[in-house]
């Protein structure tokens, strides 16, 4: 009996250590695609996203009505998001939910968040492309759909090489020393993660 029961505390301790990285989504976005693959979690599912570590792709759509009218409902475009996920990363996406209709109209036109990672507590580095209007009625419009297939594949290495050279060189020194801030911490990350 012993032995079943030190097995047990075993394995539930291992199952822990290896536990995914994972995001959570704000009810006021409903989940469209990870990944290239469409999903079935609405804004109304509340339990976080697992995500194996590396680079990620998430679709998302803001949705809000007001007074229970369809009328007042607000809507934005389809919003690509893309960032790498570490091993057993808590992640969350952070943003002022609108409380009246004029922030509602607004943040469907120009959504604003960030992307925190809990266990840090530090903001994650992201880009997002926010995917035109037209044709997503009828299903998936072919901009989406491009970015989508793109999720899935991997990226060209030296354009994004070319395209931190030409941001770091557009930043001002304040940013420049921030960023060379972060790229020591995550150096060091590195050499401490097994």
């Amino acid at each position: 009996m012993l032995r079943v029961i030190t097995f047990l505390s075993c394995l539930l301790s291992c199952t822990s250590a290896f536990a995914g990285s994972q995001i959570q989504i704000p009810s006021m976005f409903k989940l469209l695609y990870h990944n290239g693959e469409k999903t079935q979690l609405t804004f109304y599912n509340k339990a976080p996203l697992q995500l194996t570590a590396g680079r990620q792709q998430l679709v998302l759509q803001y949705q809000q009505a007001f007074d229970g009218e369809a009328d007042s409902a607000f809507i934005s475009v389809p919003i690509v998001l893309y960032f790498f996920a570490k091993p057993q990363q808590q992640l969350r996406i952070v943003a002022s939910k609108p409380r009246n209709k004029s922030e509602a109209q607004s943040f469907a036109t120009t959504p604003e968040f960030t992307l925190v990672d809990l266990s840090r507590g530090s903001e994650v580095g992201f880009d997002t492309i926010l995917t035109p209007r037209f044709g997503w009625q009828n299903g998936p419009n072919i901009a989406l759909l491009d970015e989508i297939k793109k999720g899935q594949q991997q990226p060209d290495q030296q354009r994004i090489l070319n395209q931190l050279k030409l941001l770091y060189q557009n930043a001002n020194a304040e940013k420049q020393t921030q960023f060379l801030q972060w790229l020591k911490q995550e150096k060091q990350l590195r050499k401490d993660t097994p």
